[in-house]
């Protein structure tokens, strides 16, 4: 069959060549011998090789996974010598050291080398990727150039033969394609990870030679060159060629057989001489279809989601990234309305002394003369603040009585008569103040549908001669004032500092808390005296602060103990949820940082009516020692709580997906630091340079 293959349309000449001598056993258990022959052909159509699909994947039984015994090995040893005698050259579908190298191993246990040379070729098929269902491709090999790469920098100069990568681009079944965007996404990966693991050849099933974007004529390099090629780490490649480069970096959370989509796609950085691109065929019409496709989902979008995200919607993509604009500070309605001004000057009507007045800090002490009320308002028009979430704080240094003053809150967000006493006050994090605020914090909403027009907050004055009330640090501000064009270059944490944690339960303090900063602590139950179960720490975190629907993430750098169990560990009351634990065998592949530590991810159910929850890190168990006899002893580094879902996170050249021209005011010292460029933008700097971007972060200088 060889030889006809090589001759199609040849005819026989009557001549045989020998093979090889077959041995087999009939159903009888008789043995029978015989020699093996092939008819030759003359005339024909000439061919320059022969292609071996699955070689090595046979067995006498049928195809097995990977791999192939030795007599198999010797077999194709045999067939590719038959088909260089043939003056052809071999294409075997198989990369593997058990094909090629001489080492020893179970398929070459006589270190033999192989008949394979440089007349040849080897096929790495579905490298990357492989027909999926539904449409799409999977992803097949994630790992696939590392053989590529091993097979060129250790076997090649020694082998010869060239290595061709093939993937696939498409699914079967019904389901959805992949979109014009995810489509050249992928080319670009599958095209750009094959040259920088040094492959010779290329083949993208779904794709036509000629459809190769501009950067590939870019790296090529004539035959009697070499590219340089370096492995920075697994699926981390970076190519020098003609005065360019390119890297490709993969990360570790790609897992096979996996959809390809945007999403995972998202999962892979691609940098043609240090801009990050994603689309390298991208022209005119490429971009005009992604753009019409991402309007299209916007505009449905818009028109279902509530009137203050419309407003975000526009927002958002016209300040993407802002270095110019000073720290901002909220508008503190406490200060605006003049509220300690006006309750001073209604207790100096006779009613009480002013012992303490700050206006900066929003501070006043009165000492009560008689018994009269005093009634005070802070008024606040929200005719244009539906749906946005106001923080109201204060502190109460001092008061005689618990039930002297008093605070509530009228429509459209009403809050229910509340004891103003120093019980209310903890240490937490305030979006005025910052971290450490010794205080009362409540948030709330402005109902979307309401008809109201202004807001009031009342504090109230009651009590008897002699009594004294002293209240300071007094804000209300609304959270959402600035729009929600406001970004952030990192997530919000949302469990207070280390500061902030409370005793549990008010049991007695029976360990000792050594506080390294804000969010990184040792605790060592250190005496027991004083040991009580269910010791340890305890956080607050304020109504408000949990939006339903919403995935988190709560983790951290490093935990260790030395307990040997799970007797230590974070107990969680969330909302919806109920009781959740977090112990230090637990842990997660984070959603924020891409990697594996410790920590817990939870989705709080749409309908949670509570926004708030406790926090406690304990000894649940009955010990305070170990089996060395040592003190349990817990070390937190960079503790945090992460709303994934938290809106408005720029990582500066980690941008989303978006088809706006985005505007970027930058300063050139950090535009220095940024690797990577915001695709689709305008950047305007501190000095009056201006460029554009193209979608692929690519820069075009417009004042320089």
């Amino acid at each position: 069959m060889l030889e006809y293959a090589a001759h199609i349309g040849g005819t026989k000449n009557g001549k045989k060549q020998y093979i090889e001598k077959y041995t087999w056993t009939d159903n009888s258990g008789v043995q029978h011998s015989e020699d093996k022959y092939i008819d030759l052909y003359t005339g024909g159509i000439a061919f320059d090789g022969c292609f071996y699909d699955d070689a090595g994947m046979e067995s006498d039984e049928g195809r097995i996974n990977q791999g192939f015994p030795s007599a198999l090995r010797e077999k194709y040893v045999q067939l590719v010598n038959f088909t260089h005698d043939k003056g052809l050259s071999a294409f075997p579908n198989q990369l593997s050291e058990d094909w090629y190298s001489d080492q020893v191993s179970s398929a070459n246990p006589g270190g033999l080398p192989s008949s394979i040379d440089s007349r040849d070729y080897m096929l790495l098929e579905s490298c990357h990727s492989q027909v999926g269902f539904e449409g799409r491709p999977l992803w097949r090999h994630v790992n696939g150039t590392e053989g590529v790469w091993n097979y060129y920098q250790n076997w090649y100069s020694k082998v010869g033969a060239k290595v061709v990568v093939n993937d696939y681009l498409y699914g079967t079944g019904g389901g959805s394609p992949l979109s014009t965007e995810e489509f050249f996404e992928l080319a670009t990966y599958l095209l750009c990870d094959s040259l920088c693991c040094g492959a010779d050849y290329i083949d993208l099933n779904g794709l036509l030679t000629w459809d190769y974007p501009n950067i590939f004529e870019k790296l090529l390099i004539p035959k009697d060159e070499k590219y340089n090629v370096t492995r920075v780490a697994k699926g981390h490649y970076i190519l020098h060629a003609n005065g360019h480069t390119l890297e490709v970096l993969r990360g570790d959370n790609l897992d096979q057989g996996e959809t390809v989509s945007i999403k995972t796609l998202n999962k892979i950085y691609i940098y043609f001489d240090n801009i990050r691109i994603k689309n390298a065929f991208g022209g005119l019409p490429e971009y005009s279809n992604v753009a019409n496709s991402r309007l299209d989902v916007l505009e449905k979008d818009v028109k279902t989601i509530q009137t203050s995200y419309k407003s975000t919607a526009n927002i958002y993509h016209r300040m993407m990234i802002d270095d110019w604009g000073k720290e901002l500070v909220f508008t503190n309605f406490v200060s605006t309305t003049n509220f300690i001004k006006n309750l001073e000057k209604a207790a100096k009507k006779g009613i009480a002394t002013v012992d303490i007045v700050d206006y900066e800090s929003n501070r006043i002490r009165l000492t009560r003369l008689n018994d009269t009320q005093i009634n005070e308002y802070v008024e606040i028009d929200v005719t244009e603040k539906k749906g946005h979430t106001f923080e109201i704080g204060f502190q109460v240094k001092e008061v005689t009585d618990t039930y002297i003053w008093g605070f509530d809150a009228g429509k459209p967000a009403q809050i229910g008569w509340s004891w103003m006493s120093t019980t209310l006050n903890v240490v937490q994090y305030s979006s005025y103040y910052g971290e450490n605020f010794y205080g009362f914090i409540k948030k709330i909403v402005i109902p979307e549908d309401t008809d109201e027009e202004t807001w009031k907050i009342r504090i109230c004055y009651n009590g008897s001669a002699g009594q004294s009330f002293d209240l300071t640090n007094f804000y209300i501000i609304d959270l959402d004032e600035f729009g929600e064009d406001v970004t952030k270059e990192w997530y919000t944490n949302i469990i207070p500092s280390v500061k902030a944690a409370q005793n549990n339960n008010g049991l007695e303090i029976c360990y000792t808390l050594d506080v390294l900063d804000n969010y990184s602590f040792d605790i060592t139950w250190n005496r027991p005296e004083k040991f009580a179960n269910w010791s340890g720490l305890m956080w607050q975190i304020s109504e408000g602060t949990f939006k339903a629907g919403h995935t988190y993430e709560i983790g951290c750098e490093t935990y260790e103990d030395n307990t040997g169990g799970t007797g230590i560990a974070f107990r969680m009351y969330l909302p919806g949820l109920g009781e959740q634990w977090w112990p230090k065998t637990s842990k997660i592949k984070s959603s924020i940082y891409n990697d594996t530590r410790y920590g817990m991810l939870f989705t709080l159910p749409e309908s949670i009516t509570t926004s708030g929850c406790n926090i406690t890190f304990t000894n649940t168990s009955s010990n305070y020692k170990n089996s060395d006899g040592n003190y349990y002893k817990s070390s937190i580094r960079g503790l945090y709580i992460y709303d994934i879902d938290e809106e408005n996170i720029v990582l500066r050249g980690i941008d989303p997906s978006n088809s706006y021209l985005r505007i970027c005011r930058v300063t050139d010292e950090k535009l220095k630091k940024d690797k990577k460029l915001v695709g689709n933008a305008l950047y305007i700097t501190d000095s009056g340079k201006m460029f554009i971007t193209d979608f692929n972060g690519n820069r075009t200088d417009i004042v320089k």
